[in-house]
């Protein structure tokens, strides 16, 4: 029998208890099911080391990215599997282990014993799992996660419009009258440079915000993470580059559209005090520098897609059946 935690975020977009818990034990039906919904961080984080100590078999977040990245700094390196539900805005973790559409095809993966292990990104210590950085969409994280905090209504609106809060949010930053650039020594694996820009985007997989394909190449196993920085030298070039993202259209021939692939980075602010950054849709604590480095498959994860006739285990299967 497996023991199961499930984590719900009241406050995600779409996370709605009754329609998740119903799910969940209709799949899970053999297991031995915990229902949580923590009123803090401090309960979130007590419940949390207390499944870790007990060595649970899964843990399972119903909420958006942010939820995500909250319970993985916990699950990080250990043996616990994670079963992400998209019940968020973006889901962009979720959506990249192809745990999206009907919810009980998602929940048997974790049933069905379907999992993998995926690469983290660790930002000064925290650790991220999708994609992140500094400037025009660390604005824009900052600013949504702001609203909905002091507009609870803004919660609906949200769930309406979806995926595309985010591009909304990001031409309002990119026509706004202060754009703002950074002056910034990169360090990667192929050596230093100094860069200006006014967006730089540390990737763990090719989407950001639900549609946005910033790093197509990119994958959450493949032992490395993608560095894209913007350094275009007027707003009409960077425009012109950030609407052919918008667009589903890679700026591959943009000199100024800059990419590296990477195990390790430093980035630090050559200019005046601390930076913000993102990560997973929340925001990190502000520093002068970031060390960066890949955590090789540091998470151990539940995949929606895994889940065929031929992967099912069938003896798992009919022991439930038969009990």
């Amino acid at each position: 029998m497996q023991n199961v935690a499930i984590y719900i975020n009241h406050r995600a977009s779409n996370a709605q208890f009754d329609k998740w818990k119903n799910e969940i034990e209709k799949t899970l039906f053999r297991s031995h099911l915990l229902f949580r919904t923590p009123i803090d961080m401090q309960e979130l984080h007590q419940c949390l080391e207390s499944d870790v100590e007990q060595k649970l078999d899964a843990i399972v977040s119903v909420g958006g990215d942010g939820t995500a990245n909250t319970i993985l700094q916990i699950l990080a390196k250990s043996n616990i599997g994670f079963l992400v539900l998209p019940g968020g805005t973006a889901n962009d973790l979720a959506s990249e282990l192809g745990n999206k559409g009907p919810s009980s095809q998602i929940v048997k993966s974790l049933r069905y014993g379907q999992c993998k292990m995926i690469d983290l990104i660790s930002i000064n210590g925290k650790y991220m799992a999708t994609n992140g950085g500094l400037g025009l969409a660390q604005y824009v994280a900052q600013t949504i996660n702001k609203v909905r905090k002091d507009f609870p209504l803004f919660k609906k609106v949200m769930k309406f419009t979806g995926k595309n809060i985010y591009g909304v949010f990001f031409l309002r930053e990119l026509l706004g009258q202060k754009l703002r650039y950074f002056d910034l020594e990169l360090t990667t694996d192929a050596g230093v440079e100094k860069i200006r820009t006014p967006l730089l985007l540390i990737n763990n997989q090719p989407v950001l915000a639900g549609r946005f394909k910033v790093a197509p190449l990119n994958k959450n196993n493949d032992g490395k993470f993608n560095i894209l920085a913007l350094t275009h030298k007027n707003r009409f070039s960077l425009v012109k580059a950030v609407t052919q993202v918008l667009l589903g259209q890679y700026p591959t021939h943009d000199p100024d559209f800059r990419t590296w692939e990477t195990t390790q980075a430093v980035v630090e602010n050559t200019g005046n005090g601390r930076i913000d950054f993102f990560g997973d849709g929340e925001v990190f604590p502000a520093s002068e520098r970031f060390e960066i480095k890949l955590e090789r498959h540091a998470l151990k994860v539940f995949s929606g897609n895994e889940v065929s006739a031929d992967s099912i285990d069938f003896g798992q299967f009919f022991k439930d059946k038969l009990h």
